[in-house]
């Protein structure tokens, strides 16, 4: 299934539309906090985690930031609440058009490694096999939409 940009932001709004109305501040003057039973915190952190996961790309701060907090904090009402800012700001990006989907940067790497191939018959002089294999790039890259 082809999933973009958009619709990844839709997730990610569903998924805060969830979460946020559950955060409220602590009544001592501390850090917020994620109020629910702890089935419901657990499933809220579990859920914040994975979407960090599956949409953020590889190595970037948001991967990053919510990998550290899966390795060094155990308070889950606390990690949730942690968890919000970087799903607002992976929503906004994929919004403005600043992050490419999984898919896409996958796609953008196949298709230079024809065209690399291509070129290597070329040098090859194996034309009509070049020809023939930028001619299926240009087909593939005419059906993407943009």
């Amino acid at each position: 299934m082809q999933i973009d940009s958009d619709q990844i932001a839709a997730r990610i709004d569903t998924l805060l539309a969830d979460i946020e109305p559950h955060i409220e501040p602590d009544l001592d003057g501390g850090s917020d906090w994620y109020r629910g039973s702890d089935a419901n915190t657990s499933e809220a952190r579990m859920r914040a985690q994975a979407a960090l996961e599956r949409y953020a790309p590889p190595g970037s701060v948001y991967r990053r930031h919510a990998e550290y907090l899966a390795e060094n904090q155990a308070f889950d009402g606390w990690v949730v609440v942690q968890l919000v800012g970087p799903l607002r700001a992976l929503r906004a990006d994929y919004r403005d058009g600043e992050l490419q989907t999984v898919q896409q940067i996958v796609q953008g790497s196949v298709l230079a490694d024809f065209a690399e191939m291509a070129e290597e018959l070329l040098r090859a002089d194996y034309k009509d096999a070049a020809a023939a294999m930028l001619s299926g790039v240009q087909a593939f890259v005419s059906r993407v939409p943009a």
